[in-house]
C-alpha cells in the first residue's frame, strides 16, 4: 500500500472550516499547527452510520447530527460506495517503535479539528504490515472498549488519556481471522506525540537519490519540537536551554502518569513513542485494564508491568538523538539534556510512587501531600516500596450482594492489619480491637505508627480528631484495595450488548458511564477532607471527617452518624450492600462513648 511521498509534502495549515476546523485552535501548540507530519487524502460520506456513543463532555457546542454530517466518512474501497463529493482529511506520519511498519497513523484522519480512526487504509499503510495494521479497519467492540478506559484514565492518573469525542457503528462488517466484526469509526481529540519527531525506519519508500519523505519529515518537524513540550521557559533562554527545560518537565510528567499508574495496577500494555502524548497523556487504550493475576502474571508480565515506562524514556532519548542529528543543539548538550531527563525522571517516579503507596494505605491526599518532605514520610514510603518489591498482585473473590462482586489486592489484609494494630496501641477504649489478618514487618509497623501520628497533629489542624482521621484512613484502605468485577469484564459487557440489546445506544451509553464511575470510586484520590464512601445503585454516601458524619444522597435529611445510617439497612439494599462493604472495619467506624 505504501507508495512514495514526494519531499516535502508540506500542506498549508489552513485547514479550512469546511474540514471541520476550529480557528481558535490553530495557535503553536495544537496538532493542526504541525504542517510538517501530514499527508493529504480522501474519504467518501457513507450512509448508514449511527452514534453509538457520545462524549458530551468533550464537544458542549456539537450535537450527533453534526458528528453524522462531518464524520461518516471511509476511504474507499471496491466494497465502500459512498457520495461523489470527497472531503480531505490528513494521515499523520510518526515513527517509532510498534508500528508493523506502517508510516504513521495508517488508519486515522485528521480534519483540522478531530481525528477519525478507523476511517480505512491510507498512504501510510506499509508493506510488510500484517492485516490488523493494513486494512484500516476498527471493531465496534474495540472502539468502546478504548473510550470507556480513556475516560476513567482522565480521571485516575495525573495527565489523563486522550479523550474520545464519540464512537459511530458504520453499519458495516469486516472479517479478520476468519471472525466477522462490526465496524466502527472513533472520533477524538488530536495529539502531538514524541513519535511525530521519530524516524520511522521500517517503512518503505522509494528514495531514487534524494532524502526519504520520513526523514525529511523528522528534519523539519525537530525544528517544531520546542513548540510541544510542556514548558519552556521564556524568549530569552537559548534554544537549548529552552529544550532542555521542556524534555525534563516532560520526563517528570511521564514519570507521574506511570508512577500513579503503578500504585493503581493500572497497565496500558502498549507504550510506544506513538501512544503517549507530549502532554504525559495516554492514547490508544484498547490494552488498558488492571493488572492482576485475573489477568495474567506470570513473572515476565509482571517485569513488563513494572517497566512500562521505558519505552517513554526511549522516547527522550530518540528526541535528543534527532536534535543532534539535524543540528538544532550540539552532541554534548543532547547529552546532557538526556541525562538531565533521565535523572529527573527517576526522582520524581520515585518521590510519586511513594506518595501513591502511602494513600494505597488509605492515608488522604491533603495530609499526605504536606507531609511528603518529612523523614517519617520517608520512612513509611520506603517500608511500602520494599513490602511491594514483593508484589505478586493476588487478589481473593469479594462479593456482598447480586449487586457487587470483585476483587481485593492482597495489600488490603497488611493494610487493615496496621491501622488495627496501631488503633490497638493507642489503648484507648474507642480502639480496644487488634487484627491477624498479617503478620508486619517490624520496620512497616512503627514506621506506620509514627506517620499515623504525624497525620493526626495535621489533622487536627483541619478540625480533624484521631478518631475520625482512623475512619478516613479504613474507609480509603478499603475502597482503593478493591475493585468491582465490572472493570475486569468490560469487553464481556460491550459484546453482551453488542448481541442482545435493542437500545444499543443508550445501553453502551450506560454501560460506559457505570464503568468510569465504579472505576473512579476504587482508584481515585480524593484532594478534599472529604471522602466518598460509596457509589451505586443510584445513591451516593459521602463521609465528613470534620463532623464524622455521612450524607446520603437519597435521604432528604440532615448528615447521620454511621449508627444511624444502619438502621437505614432493611429499608434499602443499596445501604445494605454499601455497609457491608465495609464490615471489616465496623469497629472503626462504628462510635463508642468516649472515655470518661
Amino acid at each position: 500500500m505504501a507508495e512514495a511521498l514526494s519531499a516535502p509534502y508540506i500542506i498549508s495549515t489552513t485547514m479550512n472550516n469546511k474540514a471541520g476546523c476550529n480557528p481558535s485552535l490553530m495557535d503553536t501548540n495544537h496538532l493542526s499547527s504541525l504542517k510538517e507530519v501530514f499527508v493529504p487524502f480522501e474519504a467518501v460520506k457513507v450512509s448508514g452510520c449511527t452514534v453509538a456513543y457520545f462524549n458530551k463532555a468533550t464537544a458542549p457546542d456539537k450535537n450527533e447530527d453534526y458528528l453524522i454530517s462531518n464524520y461518516s466518512y471511509l476511504v474507499p474501497t471496491s466494497n465502500c460506495f459512498g457520495s461523489p463529493a470527497p472531503k480531505t482529511f490528513w494521515a499523520e506520519r510518526y515513527g517509532g517503535d510498534g508500528l508493523a511498519g506502517n508510516g504513521g497513523g495508517s488508519r486515522c484522519g485528521f480534519d483540522g479539528l478531530w481525528q477519525l480512526k478507523g476511517i480505512g487504509p491510507n498512504q501510510l499503510v506499509g508493506n510488510t504490515a500484517d492485516i490488523g495494521h493494513r486494512d484500516g479497519n476498527l471493531c465496534l467492540i474495540t472502539a468502546l472498549y478504548e473510550t470507556a478506559w480513556s475516560e476513567l484514565i482522565s480521571s485516575i492518573l495525573p495527565y489523563g488519556a486522550v479523550r474520545t469525542v464519540a464512537v459511530m457503528d458504520t453499519g458495516r462488517q469486516f472479517s479478520i481471522n476468519g471472525k466477522i466484526k462490526n465496524r466502527a469509526l472513533l472520533v477524538r481529540e488530536p495529539a502531538v506525540r514524541p513519535a511525530h519527531f521519530i524516524r520511522s525506519i521500517y517503512f518503505y519508500e522509494e528514495n531514487k537519490n534524494r532524502l526519504s519523505a520520513d526523514a525529511e519529515r523528522v528534519k523539519q518537524a525537530i525544528i517544531r519540537l520546542i513548540d510541544f513540550l510542556p514548558e519552556t521557559g521564556g524568549l530569552s533562554l537559548s534554544t537549548a536551554d529552552r529544550l532542555e527545560l521542556g524534555l525534563v518537565k516532560l520526563s517528570q510528567r511521564f514519570a507521574q502518569q506511570f508512577a500513579a499508574a503503578r500504585a493503581k495496577n493500572v497497565i496500558h500494555y502498549n507504550v510506544s513513542a506513538s501512544n503517549i502524548s507530549l502532554t504525559g497523556a495516554w492514547l490508544d487504550l484498547s490494552g488498558a485494564c488492571l493488572f492482576s493475576d485475573q489477568i495474567k502474571g506470570d513473572r515476565l508480565e509482571i517485569n513488563r508491568f513494572n517497566g512500562e515506562f521505558v519505552p517513554a524514556l526511549e522516547s527522550i532519548s530518540n528526541l535528543c538523538y534527532y536534535l543532534e542529528k539535524y543540528k538544532i543543539i550540539d552532541s554534548n548538550r543532547s547529552r546532557q539534556i538526556l541525562e538531565s531527563s533521565n535523572t529527573s525522571f527517576f526522582k520524581t517516579y520515585d518521590e510519586f510512587l511513594c506518595l501513591h503507596l502511602v494513600m494505597q494505605a488509605g492515608f488522604p491526599h491533603i495530609y499526605v501531600q504536606s507531609l511528603q518532605s518529612t523523614p517519617e514520610f520517608k520512612n513509611l514510603s520506603t517500608s511500602l516500596k520494599n513490602l511491594f518489591k514483593s508484589d505478586d498482585f493476588r487478589t481473593s473473590r469479594i462479593s456482598f450482594s447480586e449487586n457487587w462482586c470483585g476483587y481485593e489486592r492482597w495489600t488490603a489484609h497488611i493494610f487493615r492489619a496496621l491501622l488495627f494494630n496501631k488503633l490497638h496501641e493507642k489503648g484507648d477504649t474507642q480502639f480496644n480491637l487488634i487484627n491477624h489478618e498479617a503478620t508486619i514487618p517490624a520496620a512497616l509497623a512503627s514506621s506506620y505508627s509514627i506517620f499515623f501520628d504525624m497525620a493526626a497533629k495535621t489533622a487536627i489542624r483541619y478540625g480533624v480528631s484521631f478518631k475520625n482521621l482512623a475512619c478516613s484512613v479504613a474507609i480509603n484502605l478499603t475502597k482503593l484495595n478493591r475493585s468491582h468485577e465490572k472493570l475486569y469484564k468490560l469487553q464481556q459487557d460491550i459484546e453482551h450488548i453488542q448481541d442482545m440489546e435493542n437500545n444499543k445506544k443508550a445501553s453502551y451509553q450506560k454501560l460506559i458511564t457505570n464503568f468510569v464511575s465504579t472505576g473512579k470510586f476504587s482508584l481515585l484520590n480524593e484532594l478534599t477532607l472529604e471522602t466518598q464512601f460509596w457509589i451505586g445503585g443510584g445513591i451516593a454516601i459521602s463521609y465528613d471527617p470534620c463532623s464524622g458524619l455521612y450524607d446520603i444522597s437519597s435521604q432528604n435529611q440532615n448528615k447521620v452518624c454511621f449508627s444511624e445510617m444502619m438502621a437505614y439497612r432493611s429499608d434499602n439494599s443499596e445501604i445494605e450492600t454499601a455497609l457491608n462493604f465495609y464490615k471489616n472495619i465496623w469497629e472503626i467506624l462504628i462510635e463508642k462513648p468516649s472515655r470518661t
